[in-house]
């Protein structure tokens, strides 16, 4: 978790080109048992098999479910990073759940690059959310993230 922290904030903090950096190599090792191969990632980008909606639903529900009991203070939110953080800053049983916050963490990679929009396709009266698609093989070091954390993320 912290290699994997320590590589987002480095990308956010300075101003690298799109290539992996060496230290990200060494830090990725460390994913590299859990790590998608190159061709069944290729092949998940290409199908666009990501369980975004699945992943967002999930926290989206567990939130509403703990907004029913008074006691514990849990705000609704539309992104996905409002719902974790109104999650962990609420009095649920959830906030101390290291488990589901590890994985909340990875998700937001995920769902913080393909940001959920509303659209009524093609009803005029129902409302659907849907995700940005959004290319993790465009920048070698956003594909070599993105797959050596997939299944820890799902």
């Amino acid at each position: 978790m912290l290699a994997y922290l320590f590589i987002i904030n480095m990308r956010v903090m300075f101003s690298f080109d799109e290539v992996v950096q060496p230290y990200e190599e060494i830090l990725l090792n460390l994913f590299k048992e859990d790590a998608l191969s190159v061709a069944v990632f290729k092949n998940q980008t290409a199908s666009k098999l990501f369980p975004l909606s699945k992943a967002y639903l999930d926290l989206k529900n567990l939130v509403l479910n703990e907004r029913q009991n008074k006691n514990n203070n849990v705000h609704d939110g539309f992104y996905f990073n409002e719902l974790a953080n109104n999650l962990q800053q609420s009095n649920s049983s959830f906030k101390n759940n290291k488990q589901l916050f590890a994985k909340l963490l990875y998700q937001m990679f995920w769902l913080t690059t393909s940001n959920p929009f509303i659209s009524t396709g093609n009803k005029r009266n129902l409302l659907e959310i849907k995700f940005w698609d959004f290319n993790y093989t465009e920048k070698p070091y956003i594909f070599e993230l993105a797959r050596h954390i997939y299944n820890r993320s799902f």
